[in-house]
């Protein structure tokens, strides 16, 4: 969707084609673990996973990969990934597309990299996937087990 807006035009938009789109951003966060393994993954094999998923879909959307730590007081750090999705100009797509895109992901990342939660950020809400299987008590729970 694109934005249309009165604004006086930069210089460098009088000399230069450009596109401006709603900003939109989601952000997937998962940890580093194959918990079937307990082995950590790197970067090549959460590329991998996701170039893989990306293959299946039209259009391409492009996300970024950030390493990272989640540390919640001096008992418990965890290394992980941040996989964000930005609503890029080029692909003209709307949100709706990105969103179910970024759904689609974490589910992928969740059976795919054998993860026991992945958590999906959007600009209105987070929401944590978890695998049902190992965490058979919280099947009728909106809220996974720790």
């Amino acid at each position: 969707m694109q934005i249309s807006e009165k604004r006086s035009l930069t210089w460098l938009e009088l000399i230069m084609k450009t596109r401006t789109y709603q900003t939109y951003e989601c952000k997937i966060f998962l940890g580093s673990v194959n918990e079937d393994t307990k082995l950590e993954f790197d970067e090549a094999e959460l590329r991998s996973s996701i170039e893989k998923f990306q293959d299946q879909r039209k259009p391409l959307i492009p996300v970024r990969i950030t390493k990272t730590q989640f540390i919640c007081g001096s008992s418990y750090r965890e290394d992980g990934w941040e996989v964000a999705i930005i609503n890029y100009p080029k692909l003209e797509i709307n949100i709706e597309q990105l969103e179910f895109f970024c759904e689609e992901l974490s589910e992928h990342l969740l059976y795919n990299l054998h993860q026991n939660r992945v958590s999906l950020m959007t600009p209105y809400v987070t929401t944590m996937y978890h695998d049902r299987s190992r965490f058979p008590q919280s099947v009728n729970s909106k809220v996974a087990s720790p």
